[in-house]
């Protein structure tokens, strides 16, 4: 191949790859409105409740008698605070040392 056809099939492919990087679209993720307004009505299960408990108790060091449920409001107050249930369900659900360290 002589020069001009190097120049050519460089430019071809230097199109391509550049047409194929501007072609994909980055995929849009939905609001967090939309998310956190579904995710807050789904309420803990009783099986998972007494889990959660025993993980504040020894994450946040609060005593158990300290923490409550509000499944009216699907909310878990402790130590004079609050937390929507659904936020702290999912912490504990992604804190995989706890669970490697507590539940056996």
């Amino acid at each position: 191949m002589n020069k001009t056809q190097n120049h050519l099939v460089t430019a071809a492919i230097a199109i391509v790859l550049g047409t194929a990087m501007v072609g994909c679209k980055k995929q849009e993720l939905p609001s967090e409105k939309v998310a956190e307004s579904n995710v807050d009505k789904a309420f803990i299960s009783a099986e998972k409740l007494p889990k959660i408990y025993k993980f504040i108790t020894i994450s946040f060091g609060v005593p158990a008698e300290k923490i409550s449920y509000d499944r009216a409001e699907n909310i878990i107050h402790y130590d004079d605070m609050q937390m929507p249930a659904s936020e702290l369900e999912n912490i504990y659900d992604n804190a995989n040392e706890y669970k490697f360290n507590n539940e056996k």
